[in-house]
C-alpha cells in the first residue's frame, strides 16, 4: 500500500512495514510518480486570489467579466441568508433547488442529498466528457474501461487519448503503454488532430470529423461479411445475435416461458435460449415459427453491413480505401480469435486486439450509435474483459459485487445497483419513459448514461417541455457550466434566470462570479476523500491488487473554518431539518449493509459517514488508514475477477431490439406533450447506423469545422490559471494557439503566427495565433478546450489561448435525443484579425 506524506512523497507499505522509497515503482496507482498536474498542486491552496471568508454579492449586475463587489459576511449571516431560502423551496416544491458538481469523489454523498432533499442533480461538466459510457456499461459492465497494455498487441485510439495522460488512470496506463510499446504493441490512432497520443503512435489516421460511425461499421462489414474473423463462438454464447426476430423487428417469444427464441440446429426447431447449448443456435438463416418468418439477429446485422461498404465510406471519411481495408484486416487477426492462455492455471481466451473510444468520437449527433458501432467491434472479436482486450473497471469485485442477468439473457451491470439515480445510469434496460419531471429531461432518454447536455434548452423554455416550474436555488461545487458547455453567453442567460445561487469555491472562475454567496472550500490536498478521484476508475485494470483510495490531507487549510464542502453541505441540511432523510437515502443509494448502516437517529460525523462506505465496500476502515499513514489500501485480486468475461452470466446486445421498444415509449410520450415535431424518435433502431451530423455539408463561407481535444497539462477549466502549468503550456505553441492545416493556410494565406479570427455559423468568434502543421485533417481547425478564460477574479490565465467552447451555440436540432450529446461540429470561417 502507498503513503503520502506531508510533501506529497509517495513511498510504500509491505506487511505494514513503511519502505521510504521516494518514487517506489510498487506502488500500484502510479508506479511513484505524479503526473504534471499533480506536481504543480502546491501552487493552488497558495494562490492569492483564493476564497478564504464567506461573501454576499451586492452587485446586481451579473455576467462574464462583471464584478460582483463582494461584501466579506460571517459564516453565520450566509447561513442565515441560505437556510430559510433551503427550507422554504423545500415546502413549496423542492425540485426547484438543482445541486451541481463534478467532484467525483463525493458523488456517493451528493445523490443521497439530492434525494433526500427532492432536488435535482446537474453535474455541469461532464456532457463533454464522454458518451462512450453509454456502451461500456453493456459490454465492460462497468462505468469505466481501459485496455489490457500489458497483454495486448494491437491498439486503435478511437476519439482518445488513453494512456497518453489525459484520460483515467493517467500514470499507470501511461506506463503501462509505454512497456507495450517497448514489446512491440502497435498503436493506431483515429483523430482528426495529430493529438500527443498521435504523434506517439506507429500510425495516425486523420479522419473527418463526425464520420466514425460509417468507418466502424465498415470495419464491421469487412469483419463479418469478407474477412470472416469474428468470434462465432463468444457471438452464439454471449450476445443476443443467434435470438430470433420476426417481420415487427422484434424477437419471437416462447408462448410459455416468453424467453426469446433460437433456433436449434441439433433439434431443427425454436426453442428458448436458454434451453439451448450455444453450440447448437444457428447464427444465420430463415425459419418460421408459429407461421411468422423470422431471421437471427446476427443474420440481420450482417446483411444490412453490406452497405457500408470501403468504396463508400472512404469518401465519407476522406481515408483512402486500401488503410481502411488493412486496419480491418490487422485488427481482426491481431485478436487471434480462438487463442487462449493460462494465468495462473486458469485457461483463458486471448484477444490481444483492442479499441477504445473517447468523447471525440461520440461528441455528434447520432452518437447512441456512433458509440455502439465502435464498441461493438470489440465484442465481434470476443474481446471483452479477457486478456489482451478491454477490461471493466471494478466489473466483478466478487467481495461486494458481481454481474447478474435479466429474463431475456442480456448482462447486467453491477453499476445499474450503484449508479441508480439522477444520472451516470446504466443503458438496459430501457427506464421507464414519462413526461419530464427534471430540466435534465431524463425522463425522455430511457437508454441514455445521463442527460445534462438537454439542461440549457430546458432553462430556455420550460414549459414547452411540461415543466411548471423554474429552478430558484442553485448549489454549485467543482464545476463551471459557463466555461465547459456552450458558448458562456448563452449559459450565462439561462443561469441569471435563477433566483439564488450559492457557490463553494476554493479560486474564482465564471460561475462562482454569478454566484449571490460564495463559502470557502477546502482544496483537494486539505481534506479527506473516500472513493477518491473517481469511484469505478482508479481501482486498479488486469491482474493486479485491488488497491482503494482514501485521500486524507497533505497540508492543513489556511483556516479552521474552511472545510470540505460536503461538511458545510451537512451544517446546511442539518439547519434546515432533513438530515435524517439524508442518512437514509445514503444507506439506500449506497447499498450499505448492517452494521455499517448509519443510524439517522444519531449525527454522524464527515468521518463516520465515509467510513461506512469503505468498510461496507472494500472491509476497510477510516482508521485503518489513520493508523497506517497511507493513502492506500491494496486487496488480492483473483483471476474471475481480473478477467471476468468467461465467469460472469449474461449476453450482450448487438442486435438492439431494446431500442426499438424503447422508441416506441418515447414517441407515445412525446405525441401525448405535443412535442413530436421537434424530439425525434427515428434513431431508436435495432441495426446500427450512421447518420451525418448537421455540419458534415460545407455551408457557404463555412467551410472548415472547429474541433478540440485535450492537453496533458490541463483538465478541463480547473487548470488554466496555475502558473507552473500555464508556463509548461506556453513551450507548446499549439496549446494556445489556432492549429490549421498548411495546405488550408496555404490556401487562405495564412502564415504561422498570424493572428487570425474564428468565426462559427452561430455568429459567435474567438481569436488566436496560427499554427501551420500537417498534423491536422485539411477540414478542420484545431484548439485545446476550455482555454481563454474570462473570470474578473482570477487575472493569471485570463484570455489566455483560445476558448473552442465559445463557437459553439446550442440548439434542440443539434442534440442526440437519444444519449443527450451536443454536436461538436461547429462549422466556422477563419480569416487575418
Amino acid at each position: 500500500m502507498c503513503q503520502t506524506n506531508d510533501s506529497g512523497i509517495i513511498g510504500h507499505v509491505k506487511d505494514g512495514v513503511l519502505v521510504k522509497v521516494e518514487g517506489d515503482p510498487d506502488c500500484p496507482p502510479n508506479h511513484g510518480r505524479l503526473c504534471v498536474k499533480g506536481l504543480s498542486s502546491p501552487f493552488m491552496p497558495a494562490n492569492p486570489s483564493r476564497v478564504l471568508k464567506p461573501l454576499k454579492r451586492t452587485n446586481p449586475e451579473k455576467g462574464i467579466g462583471v464584478d460582483p463587489k463582494w461584501q466579506e459576511i460571517t459564516w453565520e449571516e450566509a447561513y442565515d441568508i441560505i437556510v430559510p431560502r433551503m427550507k422554504k423551496i423545500r415546502e413549496e416544491d423542492s425540485r426547484k433547488l438543482m445541486l451541481s458538481t463534478f467532484d467525483y469523489p463525493p458523488i456517493f454523498l451528493a445523490i443521497p442529498w439530492c434525494i433526500a432533499c427532492g432536488s435535482q442533480f446537474y453535474v455541469g461538466a461532464a456532457t463533454w466528457c464522454g458518451w462512450y459510457h453509454n456502451a461500456c456499461y453493456q459490454y465492460y459492465l462497468s462505468f469505466f474501461r481501459e485496455a489490457d497494455y500489458e497483454n495486448t498487441n494491437y491498439l486503435i485510439l478511437w476519439g482518445t487519448q488513453s494512456g497518453h495522460i489525459v484520460d483515467a488512470l493517467p500514470v499507470s496506463s501511461a506506463k503501462k503503454l509505454a512497456d507495450a510499446r517497448v514489446r512491440g504493441a502497435r498503436i493506431v490512432v483515429i483523430d482528426p488532430v495529430a493529438t500527443p497520443a498521435a504523434s506517439l503512435a506507429d500510425e495516425w489516421v486523420p479522419i473527418r470529423p463526425g464520420t466514425d460511425g460509417a468507418l466502424a461499421l465498415c470495419f464491421a462489414n469487412l469483419l463479418l461479411n469478407e474477412y470472416s474473423l469474428y468470434d462465432r463462438e463468444f457471438i452464439k454464447a454471449r450476445t443476443n445475435g443467434p435470438y430470433l426476430v420476426g417481420p415487427d423487428e422484434l424477437y419471437i417469444r416462447d408462448p410459455e416461458t416468453n424467453k426469446p427464441l433460437v433456433w436449434d440446429g441439433a433439434e431443427k426447431r425454436a426453442r428458448p435460449f436458454n434451453q439451448v447449448e450455444p453450440e447448437h443456435m444457428a447464427l444465420e438463416g430463415e425459419y418460421v415459427v408459429n407461421g411468422i418468418t423470422c431471421r437471427p439477429g446476427f443474420h440481420i446485422l450482417k446483411k444490412h453491413l453490406k452497405k457500408y461498404s470501403p468504396e463508400t465510406v472512404s469518401e465519407i471519411t476522406t481515408i483512402p480505401e486500401k488503410d481502411i481495408r488493412r486496419i480491418a484486416r490487422e485488427f481482426g487477426e491481431a485478436a487471434r480469435i480462438g487463442s487462449t492462455t493460462v494465468i495462473d492455471g486458469v485457461t483463458l481466451p486471448y484477444r490481444p486486439a483492442a479499441i477504445l473510444t473517447g468523447r471525440g468520437a461520440s461528441a455528434h449527433r447520432h452518437a447512441m450509435h456512433t458509440v455502439f458501432a465502435m464498441e461493438v467491434l470489440n465484442v465481434f472479436v470476443g474481446n471483452v474483459n479477457v486478456p489482451g482486450g478491454v477490461l471493466g473497471i471494478a466489473t466483478n469485485y466478487t467481495r461486494r459485487w458481481g454481474v447478474t442477468e435479466d429474463e431475456d439473457g442480456i448482462a447486467l451491470s453491477p453499476n445499474s445497483t450503484y449508479w441508480h439515480f439522477y444520472g451516470a445510469l446504466d443503458t438496459y434496460p430501457a427506464r421507464p419513459v414519462s413526461k419530464p419531471q427534471t430540466y435534465t429531461l431524463l425522463d425522455l432518454c430511457p437508454v441514455a448514461t445521463y442527460t445534462d447536455g438537454l439542461f440549457p434548452l430546458a432553462m430556455t423554455d420550460p414549459k414547452r417541455f411540461g415543466l411548471d416550474y423554474d429552478i430558484e436555488f442553485l448549489i454549485v461545487a467543482h464545476t463551471n457550466p459557463v466555461a465547459s458547455y456552450i458558448n458562456p453567453g448563452e449559459m450565462v442567460e439561462q443561469l441569471k434566470k435563477i433566483n439564488f445561487i450559492l457557490g463553494f469555491a476554493t479560486e474564482w472562475n465564471e460561475v462562482m462570479e454569478l454566484c449571490d454567496v460564495v463559502l470557502p472550500n477546502s482544496h483537494w490536498t486539505e481534506r479527506y476523500d473516500p472513493i477518491a478521484n473517481p469511484p469505478f476508475k482508479f481501482e486498479a485494470v488486469g491482474y493486479h491488487d485491488w488497491y482503494w483510495f482514501f485521500r486524507r490531507p497533505m497540508i492543513a487549510p489556511p483556516t479552521p473554518e474552511i472545510k470540505h464542502w460536503f461538511e458545510i453541505l451537512l451544517d446546511l441540511t442539518e439547519r434546515a431539518g432533513f438530515l435524517k432523510e439524508f442518512y437514509e437515502a445514503y444507506n439506500e443509494h449506497n447499498c450499505i449493509r448492517k452494521p455499517y448502516r448509519l443510524d439517522p437517529a444519531k449525527k454522524h460525523s464527515y468521518l463516520e459517514i465515509c467510513d461506512a462506505v469503505m468498510q461496507d465496500r472494500y472491509g476497510v476502515s477510516v482508521e485503518w488508514y489513520e493508523k497506517n499513514q497511507t493513502n492506500v489500501c491494496v486487496q488480492k485480486k483473483t483471476v474471475d475477477e481480473a478477467f471476468p468475461g468467461p465467469f460472469v452470466p449474461g449476453r450482450y446486445n448487438i442486435y438492439m431490439e431494446y431500442w426499438k421498444r424503447a422508441g416506441e415509449e418515447v414517441k407515445k410520450v412525446v405525441t401525448d406533450m405535443g412535442i413530436e415535431d421537434i424530439w425525434e424518435t427515428d434513431d431508436y433502431v435495432p441495426l446500427l447506423e450512421w447518420k451525418p451530423c448537421s455540419s458534415f455539408e460545407k455551408r457557404n463561407e463555412y467551410d472548415l469545422i472547429a474541433v478540440n481535444y485535450k492537453a496533458a497539462c490541463h483538465t478541463f477549466s480547473n487548470t488554466t490559471h496555475n502558473p507552473l502549468l500555464l508556463e509548461i503550456g506556453h513551450t507548446y505553441p499549439w496549446i494556445y494557439g489556432i492549429q490549421i492545416n498548411r495546405e488550408t493556410a496555404e490556401k487562405k494565406g495564412i502564415k504561422d503566427g498570424d493572428e487570425i479570427c474564428v468565426e462559427s455559423e452561430f455568429g459567435y468568434s474567438v481569436k488566436g495565433t496560427a499554427v501551420i502543421t500537417e498534423g491536422i485533417h485539411p477540414e478542420c481547425i484545431g484548439t485545446v478546450g476550455a482555454c481563454g478564460r474570462l473570470s474578473f477574479g482570477e487575472k493569471v490565465g485570463r484570455k489566455v489561448g483560445v476558448h473552442w467552447n465559445t463557437l459553439v451555440g446550442q440548439t434542440l436540432e443539434r442534440i442526440d435525443k437519444m444519449s443527450s450529446s451536443l454536436d461538436g461540429c461547429v462549422r466556422v470561417k477563419i480569416y487575418k484579425a
